[in-house]
């Protein structure tokens, strides 16, 4: 069983910042980075440096591959695709592993050999965004809704067999920016693929910054109802009011409880004319 840490990073220039990104993350193992490249100076420096091509490192046990493209969602699919490791870890720019990661994660893949998605705890370094630790066991729609991308791991076939894919319109970088995990979660379960949570800590995230720019205002709702709907089209109504009713204290400075509920049904109907469209 051979673990490798699947990264979304944005703009690295060359090998030296490939490397500082490896040792402030702690990666130990195998890894692919997905070095999406959305700025032209960067762009421009690369070229100048590498006869013209971008920066890329595709062999070795640490590959990175730089893309001119945009979108978290996106770079997950890459990672999927091009993953050579039998598990692979969702990594962001802001984690650092603990030492001994990979011993946790085969341990948790050796007890549930079923496993699609394994779970773990990840500890944040801001307490003003703290991630929930989830009672080991299996996970279900509820309980996926607590899961952030950074807990997530794969079994890489599994993944590969089921055809399961990162909605590519959420996440950052995109028009919904926001929800891609959750979304990809519950497709999982939609497929039949067993999703377990493993209350062990893999790694501390800053979780200092965020595509979210903090504000509860209509267009978060809208985007809010869009992740519901694609979520679940059963169960989007229950999970609308859910949220409407749980967050209130959050958002009521700026919008009624009634605001907030309609602004997130109206991104349901945008999103809908949308999909109908394309």
């Amino acid at each position: 069983m051979e673990i490798e840490v699947l990264i979304a990073a944005m703009n690295l220039k060359n090998k030296n910042e490939h490397e500082e990104f490896l040792k402030r993350t702690n990666v130990k193992t195998r890894s692919l980075l997905i070095n999406q490249v959305t700025r032209q100076d960067v762009i421009d420096e690369m070229k100048a440096a590498n006869a013209g091509e971008l920066f890329n490192e595709i062999n070795g046990t640490n590959r990175l591959l730089s893309l001119e493209e945009k979108g978290l969602s996106k770079s997950r699919n890459r990672a999927l695709d091009n993953a050579i490791g039998n598990i692979g870890i969702i990594c962001d720019d802001d984690i650092t592993y603990v030492d001994n990661y990979e011993n946790i994660i085969k341990r948790a893949y050796e007890k549930y050999p079923d496993a699609a998605i394994i779970a773990f705890y990840i500890e944040s370094q801001n307490p003003e965004r703290p991630v929930r630790h989830i009672p080991e066991g299996p996970v279900d729609l509820k309980k996926s809704l607590s899961i952030c991308s950074s807990c997530i791991t794969l079994n890489i076939n599994k993944i590969r067999e089921s055809k399961l894919r990162f909605n590519e319109q959420f996440g950052a970088g995109s028009k919904y920016y926001m929800g891609e995990e959750n979304i990809f979660l519950a497709k999982a379960l939609e497929m039949g693929l067993k999703i377990y949570s493993v209350d062990e800590k893999i790694a501390n995230i800053g979780q200092l910054e965020s595509t979210w720019y903090g504000n509860f205002d209509k267009e978060y709702f809208h985007i809010r109802g869009a992740v519901y709907y694609e979520l679940s089209n059963q169960y989007y109504k229950d999970l609308i009011y859910d949220f409407a009713e749980r967050k209130r204290n959050l958002y009521e400075m700026n919008l009624t409880h009634d605001e907030a509920v309609e602004a997130m049904f109206a991104g349901v109907e945008e999103y809908r004319r949308g999909n109908e469209q394309d």
